[in-house]
């Protein structure tokens, strides 16, 4: 139990997805603007 502890704080600790934080952070952003796009693509359509 100890050992599951030490992992959790550890901050150089890859994220649980993806393997490292760039890539999560990547991914994020991605969706993000992919949100955007869908927001401005459906007001522009209703409006």
């Amino acid at each position: 139990m100890a050992e599951a502890d030490d992992r959790h704080d550890d901050p150089e600790a890859p994220p649980p997805l993806l393997q490292s934080w760039r890539n999560l952070y990547l991914l994020l952003v991605g969706e993000l603007a992919l949100i955007v796009l869908l927001f401005y693509a459906l007001t522009r359509w209703a409006t």
